[in-house]
């Protein structure tokens, strides 16, 4: 009866802990989607010599690809449905483009989940995304 007693605040202590990491876990995990997306379509750009494009739906939370081959859209409700797509800001809009030198319009993306974390992702001139994280 001790034992299954102990085990059972353990449990009533993991479960909440194990929850907050799981959360955390699919915001990371969408994070380095949209980012892996991001330097996809830079290789693509400098591959075919045609530019590209990502365009942020944030009331869909969702983003669209752009190639010369045409469109593929792409849902953050594949990870978990908590997330949100916050802010997608470049250069004023919330689309960004990459030229056939590879060179991308600056901007950042605003990831947010259901626990108040967020993951700013930041692309610079060169195409080169950061992420980082504000974990809750």
């Amino acid at each position: 009866m001790v034992t299954l007693a102990l085990f059972s605040i353990l449990c009533l202590v993991a479960i909440p802990a194990f929850m907050r990491f799981a959360e955390n876990g699919n915001l990371k995990a969408a994070t380095r989607d949209i980012t892996t997306d991001i330097f996809t379509m830079k290789q693509t750009a400098l591959t075919r010599s045609a530019p590209c494009q990502i365009t942020f739906n944030a009331g869909a939370n969702s983003f669209t690809l752009t190639t010369p081959d045409g469109n593929q859209v792409k849902t953050l409700a594949s990870f978990s449905q908590d997330i949100v797509i916050t802010e997608a800001n470049f250069g004023g809009g919330p689309t960004m483009t990459f030229q056939q030198r590879g060179t991308a319009t600056m901007g950042r993306i605003r990831l947010q989940n259901s626990r108040g974390s967020e993951a700013t992702i930041t692309v610079n001139i060169t195409g080169r995304t950061y992420a980082e994280f504000t974990m809750q």
